[in-house]
């Protein structure tokens, strides 16, 4: 049975937009990304790592499994930015660790965490 994971959850402001590049401003700024991002997340509330691993956190992100940018051309990237199949929702920590294990392997499309890499997100020291 999974645990609830009773943490308050910090709420997204979203313009936060003016340390990022133009490209990126003009995707994640976009009405389209909006919708979806806020459509994602109430058809998809846990997230999905957490489950994973045997607790119930509420999603306050979309991840990109493959990132966008990495489509080679504009259409192609927005296609990748908006396709269900390639988002999931995650909590802050497992977005953010997600990410951290991106840049450290460079792997290319990134889905899940080792059980490891999971408690030393949430410090989980057991």
């Amino acid at each position: 049975m999974p645990i609830i994971n009773r943490k308050p959850i910090k709420e997204k402001n979203i313009p936060y937009i003016k340390e990022r590049d133009i490209k990126t401003s003009e995707f994640y700024g976009s009405n389209a990304w909006r919708r979806f991002r806020t459509t994602f997340l109430s058809l998809h509330p846990i997230c999905e790592c957490c489950l994973e691993h045997g607790y119930v956190t509420p999603s306050t992100d979309v991840h990109h499994k493959i990132p966008w940018m990495r489509g080679k051309n504009e259409e192609e990237q927005w296609n990748l930015f908006l396709d269900e199949k390639n988002c999931m929702s995650l909590c802050e920590r497992c977005h953010i660790g997600l990410h951290n294990k991106d840049r450290e392997y460079n792997m290319g499309c990134l889905d899940s965490l080792t059980e490891t890499e999971y408690n030393y997100i949430h410090g989980k020291n057991y």
